[in-house]
């Protein structure tokens, strides 16, 4: 039977990836008393010191995993060796009612961000907004929402300090989000009344978040939420893409502490029982950027520690993970010889991923023929 770019694979049950990328790249150290004054912002990952510990911190500025690049900010402190990996993320984060046609985004957590912390050995902190600023660019919406500071302080002790390991402790925060309902819209009342801007109503709020104190209501909507979304993503070919007339595909993980994942593979091609996953990383000018070349390593860390892969008629696979860097103005030879772009190869090696640089005018043929030279 033909394929049609539907696979299902298992994790195995303990995560392995060596690190190269930011080997000789330092954070920035903050200290608790820095995030409760207020004094330093907070930056995208940053090491956080308090008496004889240290941890790594990322935060993200949506509870939606598709905007703000949180797969790259978690994975600048993944590499961070011997310190805890903490992120960051609001339970609601809603920009206000906006106006017809423009309305701001109203976006929850989903259950499977838990998980996938939970696999990759990071704790969770569920927070809660309480300062913003009005968009002076569009109406009844606001930006740069801030968390309670104090709060951040306290879960980041409790952390430091705690013998839970990530998934026990991101269990207990995920099943605690109820606590924070109050917080919550007294946060966006607050915003509300200081920027002038309009908000959700409070008992829309309160019926979204009754689905997430469940955890069988908040696993069963995050999931067919997470369906839908990967069914959207399978039709869409984003800027930062060039996919060559490949087809995309639709991977479904999961993993043995009971995480499933809904994703979507840039790309893909079947040669024998080899099946090559692709993320695909493009630049118009010049060379992808490591930021976005991060995002993609970040994936790869499900992609390269798969233990089974199966298609839908349940003919197992042999996953190729293959990261394409591509340009619309640049050699593949360009590409290769970028300083960041030798370090990526050096990391992908060492986790058996594939790397091709595919410069201007290279053709699907072209890039299949380097395929299954590997």
């Amino acid at each position: 039977m033909p394929n049609n770019g539907i696979f299902h694979g298992k994790l195995k049950d303990s995560l392995n990836y060596e690190y190269v990328v930011d080997r000789n790249v330092t954070l920035k150290e903050l200290s608790l008393e820095d995030i409760s004054s207020q004094k330093s912002k907070l930056v995208p990952s940053f090491i956080i010191a308090w008496k004889n510990m240290k941890a790594a911190i990322s935060f993200w500025v949506s509870a939606k995993r598709t905007r703000s690049y949180p797969y790259t900010r978690m994975f600048n402190t993944l590499s961070q060796k011997n310190l805890k990996k903490i992120t960051i993320f609001p339970v609601i984060k809603d920009e206000g009612m906006g106006v017809e046609k423009h309305r701001g985004c109203f976006d929850p957590i989903q259950w499977d961000t838990f998980s996938m912390c939970s696999y990759l050995g990071i704790y969770t902190i569920s927070a809660y907004y309480v300062k913003a600023k009005k968009n002076p660019l569009r109406k009844n919406r606001v930006r740069s929402q801030e968390f309670d500071h104090a709060y951040l302080v306290e879960k980041i002790k409790n952390i430091l300090t705690t013998n839970q390991n990530p998934k026990q402790w991101n269990d207990v925060e995920r099943n605690s989000i109820g606590k924070l309902e109050e917080l919550i819209i007294n946060g966006y009342q607050k915003i509300s009344k200081e920027t002038g801007v309009e908000f959700r109503n409070p008992n829309y709020v309160r019926d979204v978040l009754a689905k997430l104190k469940d955890p069988e209501s908040f696993k069963l909507t995050s999931q067919e939420k997470s369906e839908q979304a990967q069914n959207r993503e399978n039709l869409t070919t984003q800027p930062k893409e060039m996919v060559f007339g490949l087809p995309k595909g639709k991977m479904t993980l999961e993993d043995s502490l009971g995480g499933k994942y809904y994703w979507t593979v840039d790309a893909y091609h079947i040669e024998s029982k080899n099946v090559y996953l692709m993320e695909m990383k493009h630049a118009k000018k010049g060379i992808p950027s490591i930021s976005d070349i991060k995002d993609a390593l970040f994936k790869f860390h499900f992609y390269a520690n798969l233990s089974e892969l199966r298609d839908e008629n349940d003919t197992e696979l042999t996953p190729k993970p293959t990261l394409v860097l591509s340009s619309g103005t640049e050699s593949s030879d360009k590409i290769k010889n970028d300083k960041h772009v030798k370090l990526v190869i050096e990391e992908a090696e060492k986790n058996n991923i594939i790397v091709i640089a595919s410069g201007k005018n290279n053709t699907k043929e072209k890039l299949i023929e380097e395929l299954v030279s590997n």
